[in-house]
C-alpha cells in the first residue's frame, strides 16, 4: 500500500511539473516579437533583437518575459508611459495580445491583452500599420490582431476583416471585430451570413452594434425564432427604427424574451408600446417593463396601478 502511494506521488509530481513547464513556455513565447508582422515588405516597425533596443525598453521587455501576469501588466503600463520611445516594442506588444489573464494594475482592473491594446493605440500610426500588416499573415497571433483592430476602431481593417469572413477558423472573430468597428461597409457581407445557423447569433449582435437601418427588415423575422429572438430584440432596440415597434409589441404579448423585448421598446421610445408594457408590468411585475415605461414617458411611477391611472389621464395626448 505504501509503495503504491509513493508511486502515485512520484507520478503526480511529474504531471504537475510538466504542466507548470508548459504554462511557462506558453507565456514566455508570447514575449517574442509577433511573427505575423511581414519582414519582407516596408513596415514602420521591424522586429529587433532585444540587444538592439533602448535600455529602458529592454528592461520592461525583460519583465514582459515573466510568466507572472502582474509583472507583464506592469511592464506594458510602463511602456505606455514611455510614449514614442516604446515604438520599438510594438512587435513584442503584439506578441502579448494572446494573454487574456485578468490583472490589477495602476489603471485598475483589466487584462494583459487589453492593456497591450491600449498601449498600442497610444503609440499611434506605427502600431496601427504594424497590426494592419500583421492581419495579412497566417500565424498564432492573427485572431488576437483582428480583435485588437476592432477594439482600436481602425477603419482600414474593415476590408481585410470582410475578406476573412470566408475563413471558417477566423469567421467568428471577424464578425465580432466588424461589429466593434461599426462600419456600414460590413452590413451586406454580414447579412449574407444570417442564413448560416453557425454564425447567426453573432451576426445579429454585430448588426445591432453597427446600427445600419438595412438590417431592420432581415432581423424582424428572427423575433419568431426561439433561438434568435432575444438577440434580435436587443439588436432592433439598438437600431431604433420605428418599423420594429409593432413586431416587438407582438413578441412582448406572446411572452417571448420579455426582458430583452421590453428593453428594446424602451430604447425605441414609441408611445404605441406604453399600454402593452403596462399590461406586461401587471402580469409579471417585470422591472424592465417599468424601466422601459420610464424611458418612453419620462415619468417615474412605482406600481402598475400608478401607471394605469397615469395612462388613463394622458393617453389621448400621446
Amino acid at each position: 500500500m505504501c509503495d503504491h502511494t509513493h508511486r502515485w506521488r512520484i507520478i503526480s509530481f511529474f504531471i504537475v511539473s510538466v504542466a507548470l513547464l508548459g504554462y511557462q513556455v506558453v507565456y514566455a513565447q508570447q514575449l517574442k516579437p509577433s511573427s505575423t508582422i511581414p519582414q519582407d515588405k516596408p513596415s514602420p516597425v521591424k522586429a529587433k533583437k532585444l540587444s538592439e533596443l533602448p535600455t529602458a525598453v529592454r528592461e520592461e521587455l525583460d519583465r514582459l518575459a515573466s510568466d507572472d501576469a502582474g509583472k507583464r501588466a506592469t511592464a506594458i503600463v510602463s511602456l505606455a508611459e514611455m510614449g514614442q520611445e516604446a515604438i520599438p516594442a510594438i512587435p513584442f506588444l503584439i506578441g502579448a495580445l494572446g494573454d487574456s489573464r485578468e490583472v490589477f494594475s495602476l489603471k485598475g482592473r483589466s487584462t494583459v491583452n487589453n492593456l497591450a491594446v491600449q498601449t498600442l493605440e497610444n503609440l499611434g500610426e506605427p502600431a496601427r500599420q504594424s497590426l494592419l500588416d500583421a492581419i495579412q499573415a497566417e500565424n498564432r497571433d492573427r485572431e488576437w490582431i483582428m480583435w485588437a483592430l476592432g477594439k482600436m476602431k481602425e477603419p482600414r481593417a474593415v476590408e481585410p476583416l470582410i475578406h476573412l469572413l470566408s475563413d471558417e477558423k477566423l469567421c467568428v472573430v471577424a464578425i465580432h471585430s466588424l461589429g466593434e468597428l461599426g462600419d456600414p461597409r460590413a452590413v451586406e457581407p454580414l447579412l449574407h451570413l444570417l442564413s448560416d445557423e453557425n454564425y447567426r447569433s453573432r451576426v445579429v449582435i454585430a448588426l445591432g452594434d453597427i446600427g445600419d437601418p438595412r438590417a431592420v427588415e432581415p432581423l424582424l423575422p428572427l423575433l419568431s425564432n426561439k433561438n434568435d429572438r432575444g438577440n434580435a430584440a436587443i439588436a432592433l432596440g439598438k437600431l431604433k427604427d420605428p418599423r420594429a415597434v409593432e413586431p416587438l409589441i407582438a413578441a412582448l404579448k406572446a411572452g417571448y424574451y420579455e426582458y430583452q423585448v421590453a428593453e428594446a421598446l424602451g430604447h425605441l421610445k414609441d408611445p404605441r408600446a406604453i399600454e402593452p408594457l403596462i399590461d406586461a408590468l401587471k402580469n409579471s411585475n417585470m422591472n424592465r417593463a417599468q424601466d422601459a415605461l420610464k424611458e418612453i414617458t419620462g415619468q417615474d411611477l412605482s406600481t402598475s396601478d400608478d401607471w394605469s391611472r397615469w395612462w388613463e389621464q394622458n393617453k389621448k395626448t400621446k
